[in-house]
């Protein structure tokens, strides 16, 4: 190891400075454990307020205009080295009773701002990967790498963190740190962008009063669902306002789209009957509602102030075949297509029906505030098609195999405005009982006469 001897007081200067080697004719090294400079110190302080610092460095830029002004440890090579390869190390070691009762780490970077740092870029760490022409990335490049080694590495997967932000930091709105501490404010070429900290692992969990938690602006695609999932949305919680709002009916959202929503589904299996989109709604638990209703699901139309609307439907129901489907078999069939399917379902419990309470499958309800002209019809059924072949029925009612039918085919108030049939003779051939106005008639049934 090369020693200079320096008298106690003798201070070094431009014109006396330690020199060993020089970049043509480096001072060689004979082996690994060669050092070129080597100090070990030791230090008894108890002061909890000054640091240490057995090897102290400061230089004092004057000139302005002038960079740099920094230690600079620089390692060369051209040659292949081995398992790793560094210009600096920052090593601090405890042992089996040290500890640090603060904040301890291997290496601090520190920048002090002041009132004269009113331009330029400051950062307390910085990164540099510097590619000459034709360099080569090797098998992984990153401006960060992060491991832990040791036998007990285990401790870290269990207790470790990525990074952590301390109390310094503040989070409130339009901070570095987002008020309910889920964005981390940060800078993309010149463009503020938030990065999203997710309050669970594995999953985009996000909560906090007040906030918008997806906002999706313009794209292509909002959201993308690819690959094999067993549930896409969920949630658990058991107080939401809205679960989900889009627009307003004074601002509705304007699309130009064939489909505002468009969903395509395909069975993953032959055997089960399984729909497309499910919707249950329940009644408050442990409440007797008494007034106001429980709707799974509520489809509205509304036609503009001003304009003529060819068509105004709240809800329109297709079922057909795909066309050039696949066929199994040439004696394939489907038994039964349905374009809406009603079916009241008792779930278990008994039901009591008391006064005028009723229990209905499909139930529609016409209220107009206007006049209406032209035809307006409770129930409108129409054939269309090139297809001439005539129905069997518009109506059709199955004996299920739930036991009894039904008292009344029609159950009619009184107060409703039926009109006579008049100028018509009929065959009487059945008599079908109905309830008009609270008492029992019987519809004549037959043919033309």
């Amino acid at each position: 190891m090369a020693t200079h001897d320096r008298k106690p007081g003798y201070f070094l200067t431009k014109d006396n400075p330690i020199t060993m080697g020089t970049s043509g004719t480096p001072a060689a090294l004979s082996t690994y454990a060669t050092k070129v400079y080597e100090v070990y110190t030791t230090s008894s302080s108890t002061d909890g307020s000054n640091s240490v610092e057995p090897f102290y460095l400061k230089n004092t830029m004057t000139g302005v205009g002038g960079v740099g002004g920094r230690a600079k440890f620089h390692m060369y090579t051209n040659v292949a080295l081995g398992g790793w390869s560094n210009a600096l190390k920052a090593h601090a070691e405890y042992g089996s009773s040290g500890r640090t009762a603060g904040l301890g780490s291997a290496f601090c970077a520190e920048t002090t701002l002041s009132a004269g740092t009113t331009s330029g870029t400051y950062c307390a760490l910085e990164g540099e990967l510097v590619l000459g022409s034709g360099a080569s990335t090797g098998t992984a490049t990153s401006f960060m790498y992060f491991n832990a080694t040791g036998a007990g590495v285990a401790t870290f997967d269990t207790n470790g963190y990525l990074f952590e932000i301390g109390t310094g930091i503040t989070p409130a709105s339009g901070k570095f740190v987002s008020a309910n501490s889920q964005t981390i404010k940060c800078k993309i070429e010149g463009n503020t962008r938030y990065m999203m900290m997710s309050q669970a692992e594995d999953s985009l969990s996000l909560s906090g009063s007040g906030i918008t938690c997806i906002s999706l602006g313009t794209c292509a695609t909002g959201i993308d669902f690819t690959g094999t999932q067993t549930t896409a949305i969920s949630t658990t919680s058991q107080n939401i306002g809205k679960f989900l709002a889009v627009g307003t009916f004074e601002t509705p959202i304007v699309y130009t789209g064939d489909e505002f929503i468009e969903i395509h589904t395909r069975l993953g299996s032959a055997t089960e009957s399984k729909p497309a989109m499910r919707i249950r709604n329940s009644a408050p638990a442990s409440t007797n509602m008494t007034t106001g209703a429980v709707t799974s699901l509520l489809v509205q139309a509304y036609g503009t102030d001003t304009g003529d609307v060819g068509y105004l439907e709240a809800l329109q129901c297709h079922v057909g075949i795909k066309a050039n489907c696949e066929v199994i078999a040439d004696t394939s069939t489907i038994p039964n297509m349905h374009a809406a399917w009603f079916k009241m379902e008792d779930l278990g419990n008994d039901l009591t029906l008391t006064g005028d309470a009723a229990v209905i499958a499909m139930s529609s309800q016409f209220n107009s505030g206007t006049t209406l002209t032209g035809n307006a019809d409770w129930i409108s059924m129409t054939k269309e098609g090139s297809d001439t072949t005539p129905l069997d029925a518009f109506i059709r009612m199955y004996d299920g195999a739930g036991g009894g039918w039904a008292n009344y085919l029609l159950d009619i108030p009184a107060t409703a405005p039926i009109a006579d049939a008049t100028g018509e003779t009929m065959t009487i051939t059945k008599k079908i009982k109905i309830k008009v106005g609270g008492s029992d008639i019987y519809l004549q049934a037959g043919t033309m006469a």
